[in-house]
C-alpha cells in the first residue's frame, strides 16, 4: 500500500512540528492515506523498538547493532539519552515503566539493568551463550533473557542475582515474554515450538507445535488467554491457551507475509495484531476474522521489530535500514476501505477473498470466480489455450 506523511493530530502524545534542524523526515506521497514519521536513529540496522516514558507513550526506546540504546524524542527526533556498555550487537530492550528502569540483551551473552535518570548501568549478569530477547515482569521485580545457550534465565531486579533457570527448548530460544499476572512465562523458539512456563512450578505447561520453521517472536494478549506467535514459515498464528481450544481446532492463522515474520505485538483491547517481516512491510490484522486489515511499506531492509501504543493509534517500526518509522492508524478501519474503493474504482478492480486459500485479491468487476491466480492455476482441471 502507498504511504506517506501529514502533520500529526495534535490530540496525539506524538507533535507534528518537528524544528528546522530537526533529523525527523516527513515523507510525503500524494494521495497516501497512512501519516508516516522517519527517524534515522542509529549508525546501524535497529534490532529493537519500544515506546515508553512516564505517560502516554511520549518517547521511543531503541537497541542497535552500534552497540548502544536510546531514548528517542518523537515530536523533534533528538536523542534525549544514550546507554553504551555492550561489546556487541543489543539485540533486545525493555522500559520497566514501575520503576524508570531499561533491562538490555546483547551478543555480548549479558544482561544489563540501566537507570534511566543517572544513565548508568546498574548491573549486569551473563548467560552461557549469545542473548535474543529480554522481558520484564509487570510488577518491576523479575527480568528475563534468552538465547542460543536453550535456556531462560530469571534475574531478580533489585539484586540482580539469579532466580531461576527454565530448561526444555532444544534449540535457540528467540523470545521470552512474562503474562500479565506474573503466573505463566511465554517462550519461542528456533525448535518451531513456543511454550507456556509455569512459573510456581518452573516447567513447562504447554508446548505448541504447528509453525513449520523458527519460531521468532510471542506475545500474551492482554487477558493473558491467548498467546500470539511469529515464525519464519511467514505465518502468525494465535493459540486459545486458556480453554485449550486450540488442542481441538488448532489456532487461528493468519496469512499475508511473503516473507519471515520478525515480531508480533497484540493491541491492549485484544482486537488487533500488529507483525512485521523481512519482506520490509508491517501488517495490522483484525483478531476476529484473522484477515489483513492494512499492510504498511516504506522501510528499506528488513523490519525486525514493531510496537502498538497504548491508544492503538500508533505503530512504531524499527529495520535493517537503520530507521524507525511511526505510522498513524488512528482510522484503520476506514482507512482499509478508501484504499478498496479506490482499487476499484481508479483501477475497475474489487478486493475480494479467495475461497480456497483466504488471501486477499484484486479481481476484476466481471471476474473470474473467487479463487487467487494461484489457486486457479493449481486446479488440475483447468486447460489452457497453447500459445504458439
Amino acid at each position: 500500500m502507498e504511504t506517506g506523511e501529514s502533520p500529526l493530530p495534535t490530540s496525539s502524545p506524538i507533535d507534528s512540528r518537528p524544528t528546522s534542524s530537526s533529523p525527523v523526515k516527513w515523507r510525503h506521497e500524494r494521495l497516501a492515506y497512512i501519516k508516516v514519521k522517519e527517524m534515522k536513529t542509529h549508525y546501524e540496522a535497529v534490532n529493537s523498538c519500544q515506546f515508553c516514558g512516564d505517560s502516554d507513550d511520549e518517547k521511543i526506546l531503541t537497541a542497535s547493532d552500534d552497540k548502544t540504546l536510546a531514548i528517542w524524542d518523537p515530536h523533534t527526533g533528538l536523542q534525549l539519552q544514550g546507554f553504551s556498555g555492550h561489546q556487541k550487537s543489543v539485540s533486545s530492550c525493555h522500559f520497566i515503566k514501575i520503576t524508570n528502569r531499561i533491562a538490555s540483551a546483547s551478543w555480548d551473552k549479558s544482561l544489563k539493568l540501566w537507570n534511566v535518570e543517572t544513565g548508568k548501568e546498574m548491573w549486569s549478569a551473563c548467560h552461557n551463550g549469545l542473548l535474543l530477547s529480554c522481558h520484564t515482569s509487570e510488577d518491576g521485580r523479575l527480568a528475563m533473557a534468552a538465547g542460543d545457550d536453550r535456556t531462560l534465565n530469571i534475574w531478580d531486579i533489585n539484586s540482580g542475582e539469579l532466580v531461576t533457570c527454565l530448561k526444555g527448548h532444544t534449540n535457540t530460544v528467540t523470545c521470552c515474554r512474562f503474562g500479565a499476572e506474573g503466573n505463566n512465562y511465554a517462550s519461542s523458539s528456533m525448535d518451531r515450538t513456543a511454550r507456556i512456563w509455569d512459573s510456581r512450578m518452573t516447567r513447562t505447561k504447554l508446548t505448541l507445535r504447528k509453525h513449520t520453521n523458527a519460531v521468532t517472536s510471542c506475545c500474551f494478549t492482554p487477558n493473558g488467554r491467548q498467546l500470539c506467535t511469529s515464525s519464519w514459515d511467514k505465518n502468525v498464528l494465535l493459540w486459545d491457551i486458556a480453554t485449550g481450544r486450540y488442542r481441538l481446532e488448532g489456532p487461528m492463522i493468519f496469512k499475508g507475509h511473503e516473507g519471515n515474520v520478525s515480531s508480533c505485538i497484540t493491541s491492549t483491547d485484544g482486537s488487533m495484531i500488529v507483525s512485521a517481516s523481512f519482506d520490509e512491510s508491517i501488517i495490522v490484522w483484525d483478531t476476529n476474522t484473522a484477515r489483513e486489515k492494512l499492510k504498511l511499506k516504506g522501510h528499506e531492509g528488513w523490519v525486525i521489530d514493531c510496537d502498538l501504543s497504548t491508544d492503538g493509534n500508533w505503530i512504531v517500526s524499527s529495520s535493517k535500514d537503520k530507521m524507525i518509522r511511526l505510522w498513524n492508524i488512528e482510522d484503520v478501519d476506514e482507512i482499509a476501505y478508501m484504499y478498496a474503493k479506490r482499487s476499484e474504482n481508479n483501477l475497475g478492480l474489487k478486493i475480494v477473498l479467495c475461497e480456497n486459500c483466504g488471501k486477499q485479491f484484486a479481481a476484476t468487476a466481471h471476474g473470474a470466480g473467487n479463487l487467487c491466480v494461484f489457486c486457479r492455476l493449481s486446479q488440475p482441471s483447468r486447460s489452457f489455450a497453447r500459445l504458439d
